[in-house]
């Protein structure tokens, strides 16, 4: 069972700063995952080598769509109305 404090965190919408953190992220784990490519090609080997090309390009492209999203949420304004006090106050 959830306490509330628990409940008040799983509620919350998703803003514009947990978006943010997302694809940053995500930017993150592909970068990790490029070096992981990197580490799986075998020295002499052919097929590993070209998969191991072909699965970083996949990751590149990858990157691009997320910084491309991670500009446009940067330019976002923030629309969470600060002059109102919240109801949800945990103490």
């Amino acid at each position: 069972m959830l306490n509330f404090k628990e409940f008040v965190l799983n509620e919350a919408a998703p803003g514009k700063g947990t978006q943010l953190e997302t694809i940053k992220l995500n930017l993150a784990k592909s970068f990790d995952d490029i070096k992981t490519a990197k580490m799986s090609k075998k020295p002499g080997d052919v097929n590993s080598e070209v998969l191991s090309i072909n699965t970083q390009a996949a990751i590149y492209a990858k990157i691009s769509t997320l910084l491309k999203s991670l500009a446009v949420e940067m330019k976002k304004p923030v629309t969470a109305d600060k002059t109102k006090p919240s109801t949800n106050t945990l103490y």
